[in-house]
């Protein structure tokens, strides 16, 4: 089957490994949709440190699943149970991958350096980011970037935010300061006004983008609701694009 039309988006999906999904997974259907896999289609899938695993899809009552080249991918990945993978298709033969530990926060795929008895499977995830996770996220929004800027227009400007308690319990969620001022303040020209936002793919929801006395910029009016139907849960990494069209609006990406 040949790649999918070369000006569509890329697609993101992610999946939680649990004891249900560790022989095959289901392929996420955005993807089954978008690039109209079939039965018995092989794929790539792609990690940013050059492991590439092949793997089967198959198909059983109408899905399609993940199957052969699965469990290989979770072993040559060290994926553990409670960890994400986020798949990120740019065609229908090769699928991107990033692996998130069981906090959401971005990880090699392959422990290097460490003892036989240092990589058994159930040692606890790091709970903070080491210098390697974070230069690991750096690379991976880079490449992101790069890879879908020929999508973009030119007024587009990136927020990366990482989903916290307050932000829920708040129900809005804050800006930096320097961004705010640089990239928000010069699209919005205004300190209160109503802002469309989405999930890229997703019906759009109107709320509420408001500048507080400390100058930062914050998305209000919503956001909690909208973070919970589109299953934004706490520590998950978001790009936000601001651009403004009739009106200003704003993209999510979720890693």
């Amino acid at each position: 089957m040949p790649d999918a039309i070369g000006m569509d988006p890329p697609i993101f999906s992610t999946v939680r490994l649990t004891t249900g999904n560790q022989h095959y997974v289901r392929v996420p259907s955005a993807i089954t949709r978008t690039y109209q896999l079939e039965d018995e289609q092989n794929v790539k899938l792609v990690t940013a440190h050059e492991l590439e695993v092949n793997i089967r899809i198959q198909k059983s009552s109408n899905k399609l699943y993940m199957t052969e080249g699965w469990e290989e991918f979770i072993e040559a990945t060290g994926l553990q149970l409670g960890e994400y993978v986020v798949f990120k298709a740019l065609s229908s033969s090769k699928i991107h991958v990033i692996v998130l530990n069981k906090n959401g926060h971005l990880r090699c795929p392959v422990p290097e350096d460490i003892s036989e008895s240092e990589a058994a499977p159930n040692r606890p995830a790091p709970s903070k980011r080491t210098v390697k996770e974070m230069h690991q996220a750096i690379t991976e929004v880079k490449n992101y970037i790069k890879d879908i800027a020929q999508f973009l227009h030119r007024s587009n400007k990136f927020d990366i935010t990482t989903i916290n308690a307050t932000f829920m319990k708040q129900d809005r969620v804050y800006f930096s300061k320097e961004f705010s001022r640089k990239y928000i303040a010069p699209l919005a020209r205004r300190k209160t006004l109503k802002i469309k936002v989405q999930l890229a793919g997703h019906p759009s929801s109107t709320m509420i983008l408001h500048k507080s006395t400390d100058d930062r910029y914050n998305l209000k009016a919503g956001w909690a609701h909208f973070a919970i139907k589109n299953n934004i849960e706490l520590g998950s990494l978001c790009i936000f694009h601001f651009y403004k069209t009739n009106q200003l609006q704003a993209t999510i990406d979720v890693l």
